[in-house]
């Protein structure tokens, strides 16, 4: 046997034998705490997937044309509307045949938000730890509560399939998986921006890879990822020509194109710039985002502050997986000031990624003064335990303000403390792990959190509200289910809406759908397509400075506000009945008289 093959089954000298022991259970433990927080993210995923599940019963009206979008596909047909793209409406459509009646296509667009919330918080625990080290677990927490966050939960709409699947790239992404396309891929069939993802994943292979086959296969990939979206495109341009040619009016044009009508037509970069410091440090700041003075500067200088170091500490280190997530975060806040009716929602996929940048930043900045002060030993303890002191009187001084805040639902006030509790419980698996070391710095890392909660409540309760908005169109559904005889048409500003809950067999026209340039011209139209009952409702009815107000010709049918300003018109329109939220939101019913009828 070879000298150097006996030299490799020598067991190791006790120099080394020592550490390699002692390090095992330390290795463990750690795993342990890792695990621990893994499981406790999900497990507050999931509860809060539950308690919210339904909390609407009436969606964003957005949704369904997400589902229509999607449909003529299963049957082999292109849609007539290419503005949304069909990710989402496959996954509904897929997830709906096993959903109960009477609308299993919304019940599976909350169970698709529910079963996806709690791995997009473990995904977010996953991805930020690498920079993040041991408190990697506040950028999930912080972000499970955003009310902008359960705000979208409740509402089967693109938003959080895009995030889980925006999460899952930038996992992928930092551990330099090619799987990062396939993931990158499903995003761009949510929403058309999604495909910055494609380009972020491209641009960091072509700078990380040095030989031209791994670039031209990165190439490939990234073709083959983007090629449904750009076929999309493509389909949905081509029918925007042939409307225009075909004599479309331009919305209508534009609508049947998809997203090429809206792109290089926004305003501004800084209203989402503005949206994005509201939606993070300004709501778990202050409790009342409306509000200006010292707490927006101070706020704002936060954000700022913290994002800079971040950009600094990235350019001084170039960390390639970050610099990758730093370009989809500056492609995608480009992209979305672009695109002009930007709404908040769409911001999304930045705000948790601005928090884990900001916190980063944060997180090396603090580093780096402590090393510039060089402080006593036990002065780190003792600054710790005076913030969690002054924390604490925060927390105390804002808690007996909870409980005057109008929550609604049973289970929101218990959202600041059980994410206190889950924060406690990672302090408690760090003390496990390190002894009471870090005891003081947790303490005051949760004191933190609680603060941040409690803020986050006020904006939180008057988001959410009661649940019911928009519950007038659920309750039209139940008036027509009770009342319409079959083959019985109506006219509604939402009859997509409207016929979640109905059978497919209901015959309902969208108000814009129905001709005429006054009331006259728009009840004669109505005969011409045998409408039998007319639909207005306050929802859209009273904003006149709503861009839909003009689109539906609502002020055609301005009389029917009140069945006693008929005038004229009381012998062609008898009035019903009226569904009523509360008094601004109510919906009137008439019945269109039959040519015999009218006296």
């Amino acid at each position: 046997m070879s000298r150097s093959r006996r030299k490799r089954r020598l067991p190791p000298t006790p120099g080394f034998a020592g550490p390699a022991t002692s390090r095992a259970p330390g290795d463990r433990a750690r795993r342990g705490v890792e695990v621990l927080i893994v499981l406790m993210l999900f497990a507050f995923g999931l509860w809060l997937s539950v308690l919210y599940f339904g909390q609407r019963p009436v969606p964003n009206s957005d949704f369904p044309s997400f589902v229509s979008t999607a449909e003529p596909l299963l049957h082999g047909r292109l849609p007539a509307n290419y503005k949304r793209l069909p990710g989402l409406g496959l996954m509904v459509l897929a997830l709906s045949v096993l959903m109960p009646e009477p609308s299993p296509a919304l019940t599976a667009g909350w169970f698709l938000n529910a079963m996806l919330f709690p791995f997009c918080l473990v995904l977010l625990y996953l991805l930020a730890r690498r920079w993040l080290g041991a408190w990697a677990v506040m950028a999930p927490l912080i972000c499970a509560i955003n009310p902008w966050t359960l705000g979208l939960l409740i509402q089967p709409i693109a938003e959080i399939p895009l995030w889980f699947f925006v999460l899952l790239s930038g996992w992928l992404l930092a551990r330099r998986s090619r799987w990062v396309y396939a993931a990158a891929g499903a995003a761009s069939l949510i929403r058309y921006e999604g495909v910055v993802l494609i380009v972020a994943a491209l641009a960091l292979d072509v700078w990380e890879r040095r030989d031209l086959r791994s670039r031209i296969h990165a190439v490939l990939l990234a073709g083959v990822a983007a090629l449904p979206m750009v076929a999309w495109l493509l389909l949905g341009l081509a029918q925007s020509r042939a409307a225009a040619a075909g004599g479309a009016e331009g919305g209508a044009a534009g609508a049947a194109g998809g997203y090429w009508h809206l792109f290089f037509r926004g305003q501004s970069f800084v209203p989402v710039l503005h949206t994005l410091w509201k939606t993070t440090y300004q709501v778990v700041f202050t409790t009342d985002i409306s509000q200006s003075g010292g707490p927006v500067v101070l706020t704002a200088g936060l954000a700022a502050t913290g994002f800079i170091a971040a950009v600094v500490r990235l350019v001084k280190d170039r960390d390639k997986p970050l610099m990758g997530i730093l370009f989809f975060f500056v492609a995608y806040w480009l992209a979305i000031s672009l695109k002009v009716g930007t709404r908040d929602r769409y911001i999304w996929p930045l705000v948790w990624l601005f928090w884990m940048l900001s916190l980063y930043g944060w997180r090396h900045l603090g580093a780096w003064i402590w090393r510039r002060m060089n402080p006593p030993a036990g002065f780190a303890s003792a600054l710790s335990g005076a913030v969690a002191a002054a924390l604490a009187i925060w927390l105390a001084l804002l808690v007996p303000g909870l409980g005057r805040l109008p929550m609604y639902d049973s289970g929101t006030p218990l959202v600041p403390f059980v994410v206190v509790l889950a924060a406690l419980l990672v302090a408690g698996g760090r003390t496990l792990l390190h002894g009471w070391r870090w005891v003081a710095p947790d303490v005051a890392l949760v004191m933190l959190l609680g603060v941040m909660a409690a803020h986050n409540q006020h904006t939180l309760a008057k988001m959410l509200g009661d649940g019911q908005k928009d519950i007038e169109f659920k309750m039209l559904a139940d008036w027509y289910r009770a009342n319409a005889q079959p083959g019985e048409t109506m006219v509604t500003t939402l009859p997509h809406m409207v016929a979640l809950w109905l059978p497919s067999e209901a015959s309902l026209i969208s108000t814009d759908r129905i001709g005429g340039e006054d009331l006259d011209g728009f009840l004669a139209d109505c005969r011409r397509k045998n409408v039998t009952y007319i639909a207005w409702d306050s929802r859209l009815g009273l904003a006149r400075t709503n861009s839909y107000y003009k689109r539906y010709g609502l002020d055609r049918i301005a009389r029917l506000i009140d069945p006693q300003q008929l005038g004229p018109y009381a012998a062609q329109l008898e009035f019903i009945d009226r569904v009523v939220h509360h008094r601004l939101r109510f919906i009137n019913i008439y019945r269109l008289r039959s040519g015999r009828d009218v006296p």
